[in-house]
């Protein structure tokens, strides 16, 4: 009887104790955070294929002005968030950035070679720089945990619209939150076709990966956004989130 007691008296605590938990996550509410574009940073791996595909070198793209707005709510489910990449600030084979990537991006191709590299990558038959300034993403829906979401996103490339899941993990710390995440990815699903030459002997590969670390600072109140943004929201909650759109 007395060990009945006992065991009843834990279960109160512990339902009291849940209860706790789940009255201050709610009453921590919705937070929105503008994405810091000096600290985030997107690149996408870009390697060579073909039978003379060893003439050639794999490549590392970075993306230098990653901007956004996310809100970040109380479930993954009620989050989203929107980001602009210029596609002018595409920045092809960083010595820094080849060096992070490992044995794969050793050796650096020569200022020309990555200046016709960029040129291909902003031509008409990939990004089209000069028609379109801009890709975009927005999420359409987000599952899962903050620590381990699966994100269905819109990619806007060249004016024309693609889904696809991305893996991201977040996390909050004080004012800052990150999202990071890595994925594959195909031209082919994002409407785009790889660089082929010498009727197929040097070209690139289909698969391209993908790797973003997103840094996000809450808002203040009552700030001004940055000239060319556009009101975006995008929501996590202890640790997610992403965002923007500029404004062409």
């Amino acid at each position: 009887m007395r060990n009945a007691a006992i065991l009843a008296c834990l279960c109160l605590l512990a339902q009291h104790g849940a209860a706790a938990q789940s009255t201050a996550l709610d009453a921590g509410g919705a937070h929105d955070y503008r994405v810091v574009p000096g600290e985030s940073d997107i690149r996408v791996l870009v390697f060579r294929a073909g039978a003379l595909g060893r003439l050639g070198h794999n490549h590392v793209v970075t993306a230098e002005d990653v901007s956004g707005r996310v809100h970040v709510g109380q479930t993954p489910a009620d989050s989203n968030f929107e980001l602009t990449v210029p596609v002018q600030s595409l920045a092809v084979d960083a010595p820094e950035a080849r060096s992070a990537e490992g044995s794969a991006f050793e050796g650096e191709p020569d200022a020309g070679a990555r200046a016709a590299t960029r040129a291909n990558m902003l031509g008409p038959k990939l990004l089209d720089g000069e028609n379109y300034a801009a890709v975009h993403v927005r999420s359409t829906g987000i599952s899962g945990s903050f620590d381990d979401m699966t994100v269905t996103a819109e990619l806007e490339i060249r004016g024309e619209r693609h889904t696809v899941e991305l893996p991201v993990a977040a996390r909050i710390s004080g004012d800052r939150l990150v999202a990071t995440g890595s994925t594959r990815l195909t031209h082919a699903e994002l409407g785009l076709e790889p660089f082929t030459a010498g009727f197929g002997t040097v070209r690139v590969a289909d698969e391209l990966t993908f790797r973003y670390s997103i840094v996000a600072e809450k808002e203040k109140p009552g700030a001004e956004p940055s000239a060319g943004e556009s009101a975006l929201s995008v929501v996590e909650h202890d640790g997610v989130a992403l965002a923007h759109r500029a404004a062409e």
